[in-house]
């Protein structure tokens, strides 16, 4: 029987970043969608399984706090986010929403 390869959502509205981040973990044989805005992400979540999701928190439309928030009503999922934000209350709020890493 084979693997069922791992699937990632990335989400960050910065391309060239999604870019080569999708790139090098394709590479590493990781199915990885790129979602650019933060309301595509539960919908993404909702129409596919993820194993994954990898998200900046400064995302348009809906930030990764409120995505987060929500996400954490009904999904376990492991989320990392990755962010340019560097306040100290920021990553406190987003381990207190329920990231991983």
């Amino acid at each position: 029987m084979k693997n069922r390869k791992k699937r990632i959502l990335l989400a960050d509205n910065e391309v060239n970043l999604t870019s080569v981040f999708a790139d090098f973990l394709g590479d590493k044989d990781y199915v990885v969608d790129v979602v650019l805005e933060g309301n595509k992400v539960l919908e993404s979540l909702h129409a596919s399984h993820y194993d994954l999701l990898v998200m900046d928190l400064n995302l348009p439309s809906k930030n990764g706090f409120d995505i987060l928030r929500e996400l954490r009503h009904g999904s376990d999922i492991p989320v990392i986010i990755l962010t340019a934000r560097s306040a100290r209350e920021d990553i406190i709020r987003a381990f207190e929403l329920g990231c991983d890493d």
